[in-house]
């Protein structure tokens, strides 16, 4: 198949997201050195351009696509000309913005949260429903430890969150309240996690995100280096606001609105001895 890319779901991403393709992109202008080996019939051949080269200058010169690039928006530009439909670090957030660290040498935490964002339904058109734990080191800094993703009938919801937090021995779970999560909310209660917060969403997921981006662009918020979600997160990233789903973002977004805006000075302020003693007791 051959075409131009012109969404993050179009032909090229609906057949990505099912099935084991060889892709061959072409960008207008290399974003990265490129070597190509070929064979029409006359043994192989091998096609090399550099960063910054023109994919074929006596068609369009790079002097042409600046001008293509100045008439149009950065978004349609990577999509149309890059072949790729989210243009590079040129969204609301740019995945440089992310510190990174080591999973096996992480910072002393005062306190660990989770902060679910569930799915209305499980269907394969549904979001996702998104798990992301959160630590929240002494100096201000925040940590992604892990992040759990996943279409999810109810009794593997409630199942899942209950062996998420207890695998992190976190001090809160935060849960966006909704009429998909009002049974969770009641019935892990119920069955005695008291450290349940319901959250009641405020603004829509786009203001909720953007409120947050300060503090990715201020190098607050950080990546583990290694972990297998950690590309998927990011190419999200990218793609907002633009992107097919922004559930990822929007369940940090939580989390970083309840460690700054729901923290009190003296819970901040607990020695680590105190924050101890707490995640040893059962949750």
């Amino acid at each position: 198949m051959i075409m131009q890319r012109l969404h993050e779901n179009d032909l090229v991403g609906h057949l990505l997201e099912r099935g084991n393709w060889e892709i061959l992109s072409l960008p207008a202008i290399a974003e990265e050195d490129e070597e190509w080996v070929y064979d029409i019939g006359l043994g192989p051949c091998t096609w090399r351009r550099q960063t910054g080269e023109a994919l074929h200058p006596a068609r369009e010169s790079l002097a042409t696509l600046a001008e293509q690039r100045a008439s149009m928006t950065s978004y349609d530009y990577a999509a149309q000309y890059q072949q790729r439909p989210a243009p590079a670090g040129g969204g609301e957030i740019r995945p440089e913005w992310f510190g990174t660290y080591s999973l096996q040498s992480p910072p002393p935490f005062i306190r660990k949260i989770q902060c679910w964002d569930t799915a209305a339904t499980d269907g394969a058109r549904s979001d996702y429903s998104v798990c992301v734990t959160l630590g929240e080191a002494r100096d201000r800094q925040f940590y992604v430890v892990d992040l759990y993703r996943g279409r999810l009938l109810y009794p593997e919801l409630k199942r899942k969150a209950r062996e998420l937090a207890e695998l992190h021995s976190v001090d809160q779970v935060v849960i966006e309240k909704c009429a998909a999560s009002e049974a969770l909310i009641e019935e892990l209660r119920r069955e005695g996690y008291q450290r349940i917060h319901p959250v009641k969403p405020k603004g829509s997921k786009y203001e909720r995100i953007l409120a947050r981006t300060a503090l990715i662009e201020a190098g607050r918020v950080w990546l583990p280096q290694h972990a297998h979600w950690t590309a998927d997160f990011l190419h999200e990233a990218a793609m907002f606001p633009h992107g097919k789903h922004d559930d990822q973002l929007d369940a940090l977004a939580y989390g970083l609105q309840w460690l700054t805006e729901y923290s009190g000075a003296a819970h901040w302020l607990a020695t680590m001895e105190e924050v101890e003693r707490r995640r040893a007791e059962q949750w």
